[in-house]
Parts: C-alpha cells; structure tokens; sequence
C-alpha cells in the first residue's frame, strides 16, 4: 500500500505560503533571539549603570561626610579656645590627682564598675571580665569617675538606694551632670567647657567628644563621661585602644591636621563598634594635647542607607562598609530590617553560618559591624579599584555587586553595594513575556499576509500552466494551435525559451571560466614548487599570497664570487651557462644537506638563510659549516678559476613573500645587511663571522682574529684532534 504523498498533494500556492510562513518564522525565530539577548544586555548594562551610580553616590556621600568630620576636627583644633581649655583641664587634673580620695568614692568606683560595667560587657562577650583590670588606679581618675560617671538620681550626690534602702534610685545619664558641686576647681571649669563641646558633639553628630592632655595622653574632659573619662590612654586601662594608637600617628604633626582611626570594639562604649577622629591642638609652637570624637556605625549606616529608605536599591538591594580585614564596619540591610530572622538565618549550617559568639555580639551591639565577614578576595580586589561582578553573598544569595574603595585619611574603607540576580532578572522576564506575545500575534497576522500573497503570486504561473496545458492538448489532438491563440498569458513562451537560453549560455561561460581559473592555479602551484621553498609555497597558496615570518634566531651566509666576470667573458657561452647551472644545482643541494635553503641569487652573490623554514638550535654551525664547504665546491669545480668571499651573520630577520605585482621572495634585516657588509669585506677565499656567530659555534672551528668583533673561521676539525 502506498502511503499517502501529503506534500505532493499540495498546490504550489500553498506551498509558497507555507515557504513564506516557514521562512519569516525563522528569521522571526532569530530576530527574537537576538532582540532578546540584545534587550537582556541592554537592560543588564542600564541596571549595572544604575546601581554604580547610587553606589558611588553612597561612596561619595560617605567621603563628604568624613570630609565633614575631619575639618570640623580641625576646626575646633586651631581654635585657642581648645588649647586653652585643655591646659586649665589639665591643671585643674594635677591638682586632683595631688589629693588623696575618699576611700568612699574608691569603694564606689569599684562597685560601679563591679555591678553595672563588668556584666554588661560579659554579656557582649559572653565571657569573664577581670574588673581589676578596668578599674582606673590614679587619684584624679577614680575622683572625676566618682563624681560625673557614676550615675546619679537628681539632686543626690551619694547614688546608691532611696529613702527606705530598699528600691534603686531613678538614675540620670552622666553626660548631663554639669557640675559635681564639690568646689574643686575641675567643677568650676567644667560647665563652661561642657555647655560648648556639648553642644557641638550633639549637633556634630559625635557619639563622644574628647580634650585630651597631652603629658600621659590624659583624658581631662568627655562628653559622656564614661570608662575612659580622667584615665591615661598612655599607662592606663584603654593605652590599647584604637583611640590610644590614633594619637601616636600624631608623633611627626606640628600642625592641627585630621585622621581616623579604622573601628574597634571601644571597651568603654561597651564593645559598640566605634572610629574615632582626632586632632592635635597646638598653642603656638607647643603641643599641649588633642581633641577627638568618637563615632558609632549609625551616621555610615543612615548615609549608607538613605536614612533607612533604601532609595535605588530595590527590594533587596543592600550597601554596606567593610575593613580590609573582610569584615563589615557598618549594618546589613537585612540585619536592620529584622535581626531576629537573620540571626537565624546565620544559625543554620551553611555558607552563611555564624559562630553563637558572633551572633551573640551582633544581638548585643545592634550590628553586624565588626562581626559578619564578607568574600577576602573582593576585599583584596576593592582596596586596589572598582569593580562590579556576580556572586555569592554572605548569606549565600546570588547577587549582582559592586564595590569601591573610600578615600578616608587613615584606615582602608571599601563600600559594597549589591542586589538580587533575580530583582535584576524580573525586567528582562516581563520584556520575554511581552516580545513573546508580541511573536504570537506577529505569526497570526504573517500567515494570513503570507497565503494572500501566494495566491496573487500564483497567477501568472497558473497562466503560464494553462497555456502549457493547452499546447499539449493541442499536440495530442493535432489540432493546430496558433500562437495568437496564447496571448491572454502574461508571460509568453518566447520569453521563457530566452530565459532557458540565457541560463545555459550563463552555465558555459561560467564552466569555462572556472576551467581557466583551475589551470592557472596549477600553474602558479606548479611555479611556487620550483623556485620558492615547499612550506613558503603552500602557505603561499593558503593564504593567497603574501607570506612574512619574523624569525628571532636564524643565521644569513652570504657568497659572493670573485672572477666570474673574467671567467664568462673568456670561455664560451654554452659551456659558461652549463658551468653555472652545475655551479648553482651543487650549491644548492650542499645547501639542503646542511639545512640551509636559498633566497636569492643576484649577479655573482649567493644569499642562503638557515633556522627559518625549519627551527635548529645549532644554526650558525650549520651555516659556517656550509660556507666552508661552498668555499671548497667553488675551488673544486672552476678549478681555482673563482674565488669566493663569504659573510655569516645571525640574528633576527624578517623573511616574505610578496605577490601583489611581481613574485617576490626576500629576507631582510640588519643581520642580513651585516652578512653583506662581512662578505664585502672578506680577503678571497675567506669566510668571516659575526661576532654573534663566533659566541655560538663550538671549538672544533679554527678562527683567527679579534674575539671581540668579526673572525674568520678557516677550518673545522675533528672533535677527538679538538680534545687531544
């Protein structure tokens, strides 16, 4: 049974149709791809643009900010209102530390620090707290400490309990205590100093502000008044602060200038992460002591954050700061948003898994600054340029990130800025759905365009069938059918008969051009084989043409034969053309048995090249090895009727083929050109070297002359006289 031809069975209209449908669905097909492909990189490049933008806005933003700090610093510094208060803090320091303290006041410094600063630092470290070593020892620091750092119920000098001794007394916070009431002469500068530098650390945005003397780097007057306030950063309790190391950077400045300090877990802010930003204050020449500020993450986060609306960054978008310990120095977005989720997410075994100290500290300081590592090797990569790539992030989300360093004085800062791959993805998905509608509704509308124009495209050719329909009806029958009889056609036999003719003449003229272009690349293949080397003739044929090679190590001999003028001018003409044919034929083939090919021939000069064709280590031997025996053949076949003077050269040269107007096959180069210069040069029968040559050739060759130019080489022996 024979199956049924669906194809076959199909008119020719709509076959085209279907051609046409086929045809524009593929180059749709394609052009959709395309598009996009194009549209996803365009919409990767605007969003990648995008992104960098907002990141550098927040990089830039975060530099004029510490901008800010540094010169308010400085301000403040060259101002001799700070020099002043600094020297009358400071002697009004000495003179308490001139008196012996209350045991009462030493007692309660003590029990301060044993009942509120020891355990709230064990919680954030989840650890024992020696209080020996926090306990400030000094007179003066364990009075000032008494009087303004411990708080204090309103009106109550003494701390402790209410009336009843039984409930603790509403406290206040220190930093509002004004004046200790004590008569001292530290409480009558105080309230002055405060009322000024308090106002400026609130309106500054200061989380502390310092005066600082400079004999034992003293710390004479703070804001806040806690831990460190009347201690020595240089022998007392925090000497090993980052505020402490801050001011030795200072050891060289004899002017007020502004530097920070990278952030640390600050004891006395209970391990909260802060930088601090200081200054030397100078009265005239003399140093008499610093002013610092400290700063905690929230000033880098609101900027970083756009004051918590995340402006440009999306759904998931996130900036944060990190150090070049890989480690973040400013709150993640999904941390500030919700800890609690991600403090679980960082508790589950994965990439992202935290230690329990690590998230313990994060709950107790209300970052992650400090704590959430971050990829060492884009730290290492940011702190050198910017850049943008994909990776993985810290919570093992596939994110697009971008990143820059921070030009701070002081510490290395970089800012990270990243988003979700799939946020950035969406566009492209929504562009898909539409182009693929677009694709549907564009077929719909081709298949109906395509079978209107098949079936107008056909008639002509149903014309033409029916004529021929016609003609053969005609021709079955007999009867006689006059060519008139076809003109409602539109398009005749005749010009049909003219078309098949034009083809086939067409075909003819095209078959014996091509029979023409065969047999002159024979030819030229033919031509190349005989007088070019075989592996320059097929490249020539490969690449159509033109060769050139640049060869670094290669060696030129260049012949040149003396007498042959005489020579052709005495003997007769065939046996002079017989001469050189022999004469040129054995050259050549000493040439090919030393691994030398020929170049050139031009008058009565002989140009050979080894280490181009083929690669040999031992070039220039070889081509010494063939001059002497060029030497020798020339003698043995004129019958010392031609001399010969030789030059060897090695070195780089640039050897081609040209072929635009005439076949051309050359070697040049300046050790070509110094072949020539040693063959013009060389006594008769001589063959003289370079001084590149002589460096490479082994001492089984006999040279004379200077070993610091040009040699000639006379003989090679053999290895066994060379080691007798």
């Amino acid at each position: 049974m024979t199956r049924p031809r669906i194809i076959g069975n199909t008119s020719l209209a709509t076959r085209l149709a279907m051609v046409a449908l086929i045809v524009t669905l593929v180059s749709l097909a394609i052009t959709a791809a395309v598009g996009l492909a194009r549209g996803s990189e365009l919409a990767d490049e605007i969003a990648d643009d995008r992104f960098v933008s907002v990141a550098s806005s927040r990089g830039d933003a975060l530099e004029a900010a510490a901008t800010s700090y540094e010169r308010s610093l400085v301000a403040l510094a060259s101002s001799p209102a700070a020099a002043d208060a600094i020297v009358a803090l400071g002697e009004a320091y000495l003179e308490l530390n001139g008196q012996p303290v209350d045991p009462t006041a030493t007692n309660d410094v003590t029990e301060y620090y044993l009942s509120d600063v020891v355990p709230a630092l064990e919680d954030v470290r989840d650890s024992r707290v020696g209080a020996a070593f926090l306990v400030p020892d000094g007179d003066a620091a364990v009075y000032l400490q008494n009087a303004y750092s411990i708080p204090r119920a309103p009106g109550d000098d003494t701390g402790g309990t209410d009336d009843d001794g039984d409930e603790p007394v509403v406290t206040i916070e220190p930093d509002l205590v004004t004046d200790a009431g004590d008569g001292s002469t530290y409480s009558e500068i105080h309230p002055t100093v405060h009322q000024v530098y308090g106002q400026i650390a609130a309106q500054s945005g200061f989380d502390d502000l310092f005066l600082i003397d400079a004999r034992a780097d003293t710390i004479v007057y703070s804001v806040r008044k806690r831990i460190d306030f009347g201690t020595s950063l240089d022998l007392g309790p925090h000497s090993g602060s980052a505020l402490a190391r801050l001011l030795d950077t200072f050891a060289d400045a004899d002017r007020p200038v502004g530097r920070f300090s990278d952030f640390s877990a600050y004891v006395p802010a209970l391990e909260e992460p802060t930088t601090f930003v200081a200054s030397p204050v100078f009265d005239g020449s003399t140093l008499v002591g610093y002013i610092a500020a400290s700063l905690t993450v929230e000033p880098f986060d609101s900027i970083l954050s756009g004051d918590g609306a995340w402006d440009g960054f999306g759904d998931s978008g996130d900036a944060y700061l990190v150090g070049t310990d890989a480690t973040m120095r400013s709150t993640t977005r999904a941390f500030a948003e919700s800890p609690s989720t991600y403090l679980a997410i960082t508790s589950e075994p994965g990439p992202s898994q935290l230690t329990d100290t690590q998230r313990r500290r994060m709950s107790a300081t209300g970052t992650t600054s400090l704590v959430q590592p971050v990829d060492r090797q884009l730290v290492l990569a940011a702190t050198e340029s910017g850049g943008i790539t994909d990776v993985v992030d810290h919570l093992g989300r596939d994110v697009r990130l971008v990143y820059r360093p921070i030009d701070i004085p002081g510490p290395t800062w970089m800012v990270f800025a990243q988003v979700d791959s799939d946020e950035l993805d969406r566009p492209i998905e929504d562009y898909a759905r539409i182009m693929l509608f677009a694709v549907a509704l564009f077929i719909v509308v081709v298949t109906f365009v395509a079978v209107r124009w098949s079936t107008r495209l056909m008639a002509p050719i149903r014309s033409i069938a029916e004529r021929l329909r016609r003609v053969r009806a005609a021709s079955e029958t007999g009867e006689r059918l006059e060519m008139s009889d076809l003109d409602d056609a539109e398009d005749g036999p005749t010009e049909y008969r003219k078309l098949s003719d034009n083809v086939d003449q067409m075909l003819r003229r095209l078959g014996e051009r091509r029979a023409d272009i065969e047999a002159h690349a024979k030819e030229r293949t033919s031509l190349l084989q005989q007088f070019l080397p075989a592996s320059v003739a097929r490249r020539s044929e490969e690449s159509g043409g033109e060769v050139l090679d640049h060869v670094q190590h290669a060696s030129v001999v260049v012949v040149h034969v003396d007498g042959l003028g005489d020579l052709v001018g005495d003997a007769p003409e065939d046996e002079v053309r017989n001469l050189l044919g022999d004469l040129v034929d054995e050259v050549d083939a000493l040439a090919a048995q030393h691994g030398l090919e020929r170049i050139k021939l031009i008058g009565s000069t002989y140009y050979a090249v080894c280490g181009v064709s083929r690669p040999y280590l031992d070039h220039a031997p070889r081509a010494v090895d063939f001059a002497l025996d060029a030497r020798a053949l020339v003698a043995e076949l004129t019958r010392d009727d031609l001399h010969t003077s030789v030059g060897v050269s090695a070195g780089p040269v640039s050897v081609g083929l040209a072929a635009r107007s005439a076949l051309v096959y050359d070697v040049w180069g300046d050790t070509v050109t110094e072949a020539e210069g040693l063959a013009r040069s060389a006594s008769s029968d001589t063959v003289v070297v370079s001084d590149a040559v002589r460096s490479q050739l082994p001492s089984s060759f006999v040279t004379t002359g200077d070993a610091g130019g040009a040699v000639a080489v006379t003989a090679r022996v053999a290895q066994s006289e060379v080691s007798s």
